[in-house]
C-alpha cells in the first residue's frame, strides 16, 4: 500500500512507502560542480549541540549536473535533529540545493526547493545563500572559504522526523 499526503501549508510530501529498512536516511539532490566532502551531523537528545561523534562523511564528486548524495545513519539511531555541512572545498562554486528527502521505516519526507528553508537556516556567520534560488556557498573570510552550514529550525524539523518515526 502506498500513501501520501501534501502538508498544504508547507508543499512537504509526508509518503508513506513499501518498507525499506531500518537505518535513517537523509537523501540531497545538488549541482556541485567541485569534489567535496559533506557531512550530515545528527543528535539524538533533542539539542542542536552536535559533535564529531555523531556525524557521517560523504566524499561528492564534482559533476556539471545535479546529484544524489546520500546518508545513512548507523542502524537503530534515530536523529531528534539535523544538520548539514555542504562541503569544505575553498574552490566550490556555488552550490544548488533542488531537495532533501528524510526517510525511515516505510515513511519518507520531501522537502522541495525553497521549503528546505523552512526546516534549516544557513548559518549566517559561514554561508551566504538565496532563498529563491535554493543557492549556497560559503563565506570568504580573509581569502578563506568557510563551510556553508545548515542548521535545523528546531520545531518543524522534529515534527517531521516524529512522523517518520510512527509518532
Amino acid at each position: 500500500m502506498l500513501l501520501a499526503c501534501k502538508d498544504k501549508s508547507r508543499g512537504v510530501q509526508q509518503i508513506d512507502v513499501p518498507y525499506r529498512g531500518e537505518v535513517f536516511t537523509v537523501l540531497i539532490e545538488a549541482t556541485v560542480k567541485a569534489n567535496d566532502n559533506f557531512t550530515l551531523y545528527y543528535t539524538t537528545d533533542g539539542t542542536i549541540k552536535f559533535n564529531s561523534k555523531q556525524a557521517i562523511w560523504v566524499s561528492v564528486k564534482g559533476q556539471a549536473h545535479a546529484q544524489q548524495i546520500q546518508f545513512k545513519l548507523p542502524k537503530s539511531v534515530l536523529p531528534s535533529q539535523l544538520r548539514i555541512d555542504l562541503g569544505n572545498n575553498d574552490v566550490q562554486p556555488t552550490i544548488n540545493l533542488n531537495w532533501i528527502k528524510l526517510s525511515y521505516r516505510s515513511r519518507e519526507v520531501v522537502i522541495p526547493g525553497m521549503l528546505v528553508f523552512s526546516y534549516f537556516r544557513p548559518d549566517i556567520q559561514s554561508t551566504d545563500f538565496d532563498i529563491a534560488t535554493v543557492q549556497i556557498q560559503g563565506k570568504l573570510l580573509n581569502g578563506d572559504r568557510l563551510t556553508p552550514s545548515l542548521y535545523p529550525k528546531e520545531a518543524p524539523l522534529a515534527k517531521q522526523i516524529k512522523f517518520l518515526e510512527g509518532r
